[in-house]
């Protein structure tokens, strides 16, 4: 069929109308929080070595990925805590029906890929703690996590504050006598650390972590990567620390 310039200035219109629009290039871009990265990039060999079809992972906080759907930015899948993608699909920007439950992510100390294993107690008083400041650069207020974590424990020191888990990472990994307070997922794939104390989910429960189709996703494979994360995806994340069912 010939277009005519009315027709094609129609089109944008008829796409709106739908909410999205399928793309002949079949490529799935995935936005996940940064602590997921390396899963989600695992994930995605996975998912391009059995369909054939490249997986781009794009990695923000909460707010983050919030701000880049809401402005369009091209996304066809979103992987993070269950708030954000329920506030997503409350907006209309992730279609409801799809949202789909991965798994929990505890909150763990990690340390120096050379540092023996300690109680949880033992390690806030023995070294100093690095910390998530509470700004929208972080996946959770980390300060605030560690009050309550750490309860009448005196700390060795007063913690470390940064703004991003990978920049929390780094740090622990350079230094011999620095922790961290992290999520598991986020030592999936990094070589300088370890997980050194689990957080018990008395105290501090872990993250849910769900799964959903943006609305104006443009990728035909976009579901049916979804459906791999949620099928043989799982021992991905399994790798990765999440507790699934």
């Amino acid at each position: 069929m010939r277009l005519t310039r009315r027709t094609t200035m129609l089109l944008p219109l008829a796409a709106g109308l739908t909410g999205g629009w399928t793309s002949p290039a079949p490529d799935v871009v995935l936005y996940v929080l940064p602590e997921l990265r390396g899963a989600a990039n695992r994930l995605g060999s996975g998912f391009h070595a059995s369909e054939g079809v490249p997986v781009h992972v794009f990695a923000a906080p909460p707010l983050g990925l919030m701000g880049l759907i809401r402005h369009r930015a091209r996304d066809d899948v979103v992987v993070a805590d269950a708030p954000t993608v329920q506030a997503l699909a409350a907006a209309g920007l992730v279609l409801p029906a799809s949202v789909t439950l991965l798994g929990a992510d505890p909150y763990v100390l990690i340390g120096p890929r050379e540092m023996a294993p300690l109680g949880a107690a033992a390690a806030l008083t023995r070294y100093r703690v690095v910390v998530t400041d509470p700004t929208s650069a972080a996946s959770f207020d980390g300060q605030a996590l560690l009050r309550v974590i750490a309860g009448t424990t005196p700390l060795s020191a007063a913690p470390i504050g940064v703004a991003t888990i990978p920049e929390l990472v780094t740090m622990v990994g350079r230094e011999r006598d620095l922790i961290g307070l992290a999520r598991t997922s986020a030592v999936f794939g990094a070589r300088s650390v370890r997980v050194i104390a689990t957080i018990p989910a008395s105290t501090t429960p872990p993250v849910t972590i769900a799964g959903g189709l943006t609305k104006n996703g443009q990728s035909g494979k976009a579901a049916a990567f979804l459906r791999y994360t949620a099928g043989g995806g799982l021992r991905v994340l399994k790798q990765a620390g999440l507790e699934v069912a």
